[in-house]
């Protein structure tokens, strides 16, 4: 029994890596950490702010970037960003990867609220 909580704990946590991942902001050619859009008074304009994978400094910029793809993963040495592995190996899409890997932990943690239900409920 607790060999199996072991396995399953490990396997959660080993798939929550690939749930971290970078956006590639599209003509910018580059890759993200993190980003928000704000109105700037200013030039009655919309700024995009964006955390960047390289230098970890905010940036920011007016210009239309195009498109905004999550899943990359930004390589530190080449200074690229890449689609992640896993989706791709699986053929599916990033964002139909986040959403098994929701509809699994709402499996497991709804199987586990069960359990623990029965068990304490028990009279």
């Amino acid at each position: 029994m607790k060999k199996t909580i072991i396995s399953i704990i490990i396997t959660l946590f080993s798939f929550s890596s690939f749930l971290q991942a970078d956006y590639l902001l599209g003509h910018l050619e580059r890759c993200a950490q993190d980003y928000y859009y704000s109105y700037d008074s200013n030039t009655a304009k919309y700024k995009l702010y964006y955390l960047n994978s390289r230098t970890q400094n905010w940036n920011s910029t007016t210009t239309n970037v195009g498109f905004i793809s999550d899943g990359y993963i930004y390589d530190s040495n080449t200074s690229t960003c890449y689609p992640a592995p896993l989706p791709q190996k699986l053929g599916i899409q990033y964002h139909e990867f986040k959403f098994l890997m929701a509809l699994m932990g709402l499996l497991i943690g709804f199987s586990w609220l069960v359990s623990f239900l029965y068990i304490f409920s028990r009279r």
